[in-house]
């Protein structure tokens, strides 16, 4: 049995364009699935709306990453500008 490096690092394909296939078969064996069973879909729907009640946070709004941000930004080190 070959490990995954070897079967990525044989086919001469990069690394990026076998995830992008590998997503893809993912969402088309999901789609296939949805269809062959609308329970499926319905029981994601709710799920959905259970979800959009309630507000996003994202870790990027906390204020321990805004203060690290402000951070980097008022004082560079040694006279460099900052990275964005």
């Amino acid at each position: 049995m070959w490990l995954r490096n070897q079967k990525v690092g044989s086919s001469g394909a990069p690394l990026r364009v076998i995830g992008l296939l590998v997503a893809a078969k993912t969402l088309a064996g999901t789609a296939i699935d949805m269809f062959k069973d609308p329970s499926m879909a319905e029981a994601a729907k709710k799920v959905l709306e259970e979800r959009k009640k309630k507000p996003c946070i994202s870790p990027a709004d906390s204020a321990e990453s805004q203060t690290f941000r402000l951070s980097r930004i008022a004082m560079p080190s040694s006279g460099q500008r900052p990275s964005r």
